[in-house]
């Protein structure tokens, strides 16, 4: 982990992580064929998040560019089959750039925002491993106080 703040308003967060997550809910197909929601017990989960800013001002006054990449991988012991599954609802990697211009004169900013993330699969119960959406993107951000 590390948190690098430098002159100019430059940063660089990281931050790795690992833990451990108890009842999870999975979809798992029952000896039967039919498709169940179950606690599938405990899952590992691992990852790296970093955040960095970068400000635009050398060349566009007020300019600042945030980028976020988020990194995630979890896995549980499906307790039907006995196999390793990625845990349903993961998204990996996450990638959020936002760019913003404060034109403090004018009291006015403007931006533009965009993130990118891997496609869900399609929804099936019986699928080795998933990937979806996992909660929300906390880019860096400087509070908007010209505009207070």
């Amino acid at each position: 982990m590390g948190d690098l703040r430098l002159k100019g308003g430059y940063a660089l967060n990281v931050q790795a992580f690992h833990k451990w997550r108890t009842d999870v809910l999975e979809q798992i197909v029952l000896p039967s064929g039919v498709p169940s929601l179950a606690n599938a017990g405990s899952a590992r989960v691992w990852g790296i998040e970093t955040e960095a800013a970068v400000p635009l001002t050398g060349f566009l006054k007020g300019g600042l560019l945030e980028v976020s990449a988020d990194f995630r991988d979890a896995a549980f012991t499906d307790p039907i089959t006995g196999q390793s599954r990625v845990v349903t609802d993961l998204t990996t990697p996450e990638i959020t750039i936002d760019f913003r211009q404060d034109l403090a004169e004018a009291r006015f900013a403007w931006g533009r925002a965009t993130s990118r993330h891997r496609a869900p699969p399609p929804s099936s119960p019986t699928r080795k491993s998933s990937t979806g959406a996992e909660g929300a993107s906390l880019p860096l951000s400087r509070p908007p106080a010209l505009l207070a």
